[in-house]
């Protein structure tokens, strides 16, 4: 996966995911599975699981601590 400005580009080279607005502070984790589902972590304590076809959030979880990996 790749960073470019709000976008992720996912697995796939022609998909880019839009992440804006899903974290309010820095992602510092992600990973892809096999349903083309996203989660994130980040310095929020947030896990959001995001589509891959167009972005929409699936759910978010507040976690007690920052999420490393």
């Amino acid at each position: 996966a790749v960073w470019k400005g709000y976008y992720l580009c996912g697995p796939r080279a022609a998909l880019q995911v839009p992440i804006m607005g899903k974290h309010t502070r820095r992602i510092t984790c992600g990973a892809w599975n096999s349903e083309n589902l996203l989660a994130m972590g980040g310095d929020d304590n947030a896990l959001t699981v995001t589509t891959g076809n167009d972005g929409a959030t699936v759910k978010t979880i507040t976690l007690k601590f920052e999420p490393t990996e």
